[in-house]
């Protein structure tokens, strides 16, 4: 095997801290110059919170070696009332002379060619908990850094047939000598060199007639270097051959010699540790305690798990016998904690074994420091302080819950693998799984696999991107993937699959006129797929998608999609999709922050379904979560600014999202605690719309409109079917939520035309006891209830622990009745409304029911079953 001469510190074991890392001081003047392969850190202040009066300057320069800065940060929280950061905190970013203020959550991601300056500032009032960024050297788009270590980029002499009918041909049995002309009959041997020969061959930068295809045969090509395509690579196809099968890997293949002991395999290699894969597998990172079942797209975090004993520091706010769903700890918590017998200070590499520390929507990796024993208590200290929350913080959601990774006294069973790395040699242990063929292992190296920036007429189809790793740390992240899109227009990326990813699969941003359809998401890390767009995106189609695995090793709030919209237009769609096996939620949709007026603003008088700025619509969500995190929505909405505790101004002018989840058939959600939730608009979100969606099985609340104004809840069937609980699952526990009694924030919603179906109420109420529900807010009306049990009319499960016929005769929920619906066979998914059914006189119309998911005459290449 060829060993590669770049060595990388991964993330997944080792925080590199270089010599050009920042961290802000109060005041601070640096310049930092960066070179090729150079990736560095900045990050606003040393502690939770930045500082009051704070300004920071820091200016970036590209070295000799180095194209282009790229600057983004996977954490950003600046305290600004105002969404254009005016008197606000704030992140000012000079890319090249372009001046660009980010603030709030809205966070930069850049690229410069010379300088890029970043200056941070801050007020006296309020301090939030401020940025984690990277600046790092980027490709230049328009020429190429992707050439592979043995095949020179050269002008081809005859490029032959190919010119005249503009398809190029590349195979694994080809070559990239000089004169190869690149048909197919004599094929080029990677797409690397394929993408440098068109830029030889077709104009600068090509224009329609200038159209070509990359065409791939079959089988597994390992990416050295990642595959850049930009202005110049306008109007090209790259596409497989026929039905064959096409991946291009980021990996390496661990090809050793290899030394057994029992049952484990060791070999070393130069290089750094990352993600591994046998065959299908994802190789389970050697854990304590033992997961109970391992094999193809698992979770790596599914109990059982060990237990904090005890905390570093205790408060009045912060016990650890504690039956609370959170409470404050200190700053001191989030260092450690005190542990029983799990971990010995005798391991070799303790420093390299990581611990995974449970909260609620979140688990964070932390890696050890070191092990003490003081007063008789045995003591975990990590190396880096926990970013989301102290140990302790959600004490009943995180349940005081941890797992330990990569250690050899922890590997013992098949599936399992460990990597350390000790002077720019890994060491990697491994038990083989035994119930798949014998295979080569193999390690991820490349973070993205091909990065689409400033191109445009781009079209990917049949091609499988895997293998991705990731060298950044623990956090929120916003921009890693194996396939990334950024600031390009009249992208199709179709008929491909992300799979066995470190992070994201796809991650698109600015980028106009796409369209990602009849794509397959498997075994990925983090989110499926995140589209972010700005003011200037538009036409915008995410559709006819599977997904089956995300979140499988990274546990920032991961859903299969994310959809953060904060432009004007109304052309944002994510439909046809079906998505499953989640850590946490389904689809994440926010919006940008918008006003009340928005529609009469825009001439909109009478606002129907082709009005909303983003349409979630005709998914298919079902068994969503793990059991491993709380608190979450299968589908869940936000908006971009910060409106929990606003003011009534701000709450008018910038916390209206605009969003519309429609016609959607959602089941079966598991938490680890509660919040398991089907649909969820959350943090005073207002201005969604819930219409037309069918919710049943297991799961914690149905519809949940957590504060915010001008929300409505219309025309949804809830069915609360009596499929026996299990102990760690349990049929729909609430039918609403909403502000809670103790919120200052603002609600109001309405609830009118929905179905709601029980075979039984037990276990089960309408109302969270905790919500409000008083005259003014919400509004219920013109709803239809029924129930298979008699007796249920009479449960006190409405709002006040009144019965039906007393909670309406509040005037809450005025013209509702208790009546059957006349549904066809609910039990057995069938919604259709009888031609006698009461619901029609109530102005409840018939829910699509033939066309949830993936479109049934659509054909997903790399699906399986």
């Amino acid at each position: 095997m060829r060993l590669f001469g770049i060595i990388f510190l991964s993330a997944s074991f080792v925080y590199w801290t270089g010599a050009e890392d920042v961290v802000c001081s109060k005041k601070m003047r640096k310049v930092v110059t960066i070179e090729e392969g150079e990736s560095f850190m900045f990050k606003t202040q040393p502690g939770a919170k930045y500082a009051a009066k704070s300004n920071c300057q820091v200016t970036y320069k590209t070295g000799p070696s180095c194209p282009s800065i790229q600057f983004s940060c996977s954490e950003f929280d600046l305290d600004s009332k105002k969404a254009n950061c005016n008197g606000g905190d704030k992140m000012t970013v000079v890319a090249d002379g372009k001046n660009e203020k980010f603030c709030q959550t809205s966070s930069p991601d850049v690229t410069a060619t010379k300088t890029l300056k970043v200056v941070f500032t801050s007020n006296k009032k309020k301090q939030s908990s401020g940025a984690l960024c990277t600046a790092q050297c980027a490709s230049d788009p328009s020429t190429t850094t992707a050439t592979t270590a043995t095949s020179p980029t050269t002008t081809p002499t005859s490029p032959g047939a190919a010119v005249g009918n503009n398809e190029y041909f590349v195979s694994l049995s080809g070559s990239d000598d000089d004169g190869i002309p690149g048909t197919e009959s004599s094929p080029w041997r990677t797409l690397n060199h394929a993408v440098d020969q068109l830029r030889m061959i077709r104009p600068n930068p090509p224009g329609p007639p200038d159209e070509a295809t990359i065409t791939m045969r079959g089988g597994v090509y390992f990416q050295t270097s990642m595959i850049t395509l930009g202005r110049k690579d306008q109007y090209l196809t790259i596409q497989n051959y026929e039905d064959e099968e096409v991946s291009l890997s980021g990996g390496f293949p661990l090809d050793l010699v290899w030394q057994k002991q029992g049952d484990v395999l060791s070999g070393s290699f130069y290089g750094s540790c990352s993600e591994a894969y046998y065959g299908n597998y994802r190789l389970l990172p050697a854990r304590s305690p033992n997961i109970e079942e391992w094999g193809p797209n698992r979770n790596i975090a599914k109990g059982p798990y060990h237990t904090v004993t005890d905390l570093l520091v205790e408060t009045d706010t912060c016990k650890r016998n504690t039956n609370a769903f959170s409470q404050t700890c200190p700053e001191e918590d989030r260092n450690g904690f005190i542990f029983n017998d799990e971990i010995s200070e005798d391991w070799q590499y303790l420093n390299q074994t990581k611990i995974l520390i449970f909260q609620s929507w979140i688990a964070e990796y932390a890696q050890i420091a070191n092990i003490s024993v003081e007063n008789g208590r045995k003591k975990i200290m990590f190396q880096d302080r926990l970013k989301h929350a102290a140990v302790g913080d959600y004490a009943k959601a995180g349940n005081w819950r941890f797992l330990i990774y990569n250690n050899l006294a922890v590997l013992d069973m098949p599936g399992e693998f460990v990597c350390v790395e000790d002077g720019g040699l890994a060491q990697f242990s491994f038990i083989p799984p035994t119930d798949v063929e014998a295979s080569i292992p193999v390690m991820s190296n490349l973070e993205t696999i091909l990065y689409i920036q400033a191109a445009s007429n781009v079209t990917i189809s049949g091609i499988t991107f895997e293998h991705n790793s990731y060298k950044g740390q623990d956090s929120w992240n916003f921009a890693d993937a194996a396939v990334k899109v950024v600031r390009s227009e009249d992208i199709n990326i179709n008929n491909c699959m992300f799979s066995h990813t470190a992070m994201m699969g796809l991650y698109v941003k600015d980028t106009s006129h796409i369209s990602v359809q009849q794509n397959v998401f498997y075994d990925i890390g983090y989110h499926g797929l995140m589209m972010r767009g700005g003011n200037m995106t538009e036409d915008i189609l995410l559709a006819n998608n599977y997904f089956d695995g995300c979140g499988i090793s990274r546990f920032w709030q991961p859903v299969c999609m994310w959809v953060h919209y904060d432009g004007e237009k109304h052309n944002v769609y994510a439909r046809n999709n079906e998505i499953t096996n989640t850590a946490n939620g389904g689809i994440m949709a926010k919006s940008g922050a918008h006003g009340a007026n928005f529609w009469a603003d825009n001439g909109i008088t009478d606002p129907g379904r082709d009005d909303y700025l983003l349409h979630v619509e005709f998914n298919y969500i079902h068994d969503f979560g793990q059991g491993i995190l709380s608190d979450y929505g299968a589908i869940k909405t936000g908006v971009q600014s910060l409106c929990d505790n606003a003011t009534w101004e701000h709450e008018q002018s910038s916390c209206h999202t605009y969003i519309h989840v429609y016609n959607n058939l959602i089941h079966d959600g598991k938490a680890y605690e509660n919040g398991e939730n089907f649909l969820y608009s959350d943090a005073s979100s207002s201005r969604n719309t819930f219409e037309n969606n069918i919710m049943y099985g297991t799961g914690s609340i149905a519809l949940y409109h957590h504060c915010g104004v001008d929300n409505v809840s219309k025309n949804n069937i809830v069915h609360r079917t009596a499929a026996p609980a299990t102990t760690d699952t349990h049929n729909i526990e609430y039918i609403w939520g909403g502000c809670a009694r103790s919120s200052y924030n603002f609600q109001s919603y309405s609830n009118f035309n929905n179905i709601y179906l029980l075979e039984n109420s037990a276990g089960m109420s309408f109302y969270k006891g905790n919500d409000r529900f008083d005259q003014d807010s919400p509004d219920f009306y013109k709803n239809l209830y029924w129930s298979q049990d008699p007796n249920d009319i009479n449960s006190k499960s409405f709002p006040f622990g009144l019965n039906f016929t007393e909670w309406t005769k509040t005037g809450n929920d005025s013209m509702s009745e208790w009546a059957n619906p006349q549904l066809e066979d609910p039990s057995s998914g069938l919604y259709t409304l009888g031609p006698n059914s009461p619901a029609f006189g109530f102005g409840i119309k018939q829910i699509q029911l033939d066309n949830f998911g993936v479109q049934k005459n659509v054909k997903l290449f790399y699906k399986k079953n």
